[in-house]
């Protein structure tokens, strides 16, 4: 029989879908639709690997023109909250079908620590695209990195039984917050001096 989540996993699951769905809700309200780029412009064709890696991953960012425009329905907003309803509805029906089956359990697990791992992608390609972090607040940065080590902390000493996956996922996810900390002392010269006040938190 397969082993339920924790509930404090379940509780945190609960409030993130909440206030996500304010963050959504909100964006959305003061969005500026951006300029989308042909894909052709982006996507050249190439035998650097590098290059190659970067073109795949053109899909994360948000002025890449997505296959069927996912995720960029800036002209019918009702979309968003259509396609998350739909796939709740989806993932509901078919987890209930394959509830007690270890391998559906272990694909969903890995997709979903997978997913959330590559959160911070759209702002590395963000910033890549802009070479710029003009108002991006190193806050946010201390932010996200706090939120990673407490993440590893639950991981090691909070919980017995976890798999190497979350571990994995935590540790690739952090790894992409050091990026955008390189992007944001590359690109911003006088980072590398805080302000008084920033000192006084």
């Amino acid at each position: 029989m397969l082993e339920p989540f924790e509930i404090s996993l379940l509780r945190q699951s609960v409030i993130m879908i909440f206030i996500q769905s304010i963050l959504l809700s909100t964006a959305l309200k003061y969005y500026e639709t951006p300029k989308l780029y042909e894909n052709d412009k982006i996507l050249n064709q190439s035998s650097n690997y590098g290059e190659i890696i970067l073109n795949n991953l053109m899909i994360f960012d948000n002025f890449y023109i997505r296959p069927y425009n996912f995720w960029q329905w800036f002209d019918d907003h009702i979309k968003f909250w259509e396609f998350l309803a739909t796939f709740t509805v989806f993932m509901t029906f078919i987890s209930t079908i394959f509830r007690n089956s270890m391998l559906f359990v272990k694909v969903v697990s890995v997709m979903a620590l997978f997913t959330e791992s590559l959160l911070p992608l759209p702002q590395i390609l963000l910033i890549y695209r802009l070479k710029s972090v003009k108002n991006f607040k190193w806050i946010l940065i201390v932010s996200w990195l706090c939120g990673d080590i407490l993440k590893l902390a639950y991981l090691l000493f909070g919980t017995t039984e976890v798999s190497g996956v979350f571990f994995a996922a935590a540790i690739f996810q952090m790894m992409l917050d050091f990026v955008i900390v390189g992007q944001f002392f590359y690109y911003n010269e006088d980072s590398l001096v805080l302000p008084v006040s920033a000192l006084n938190i």
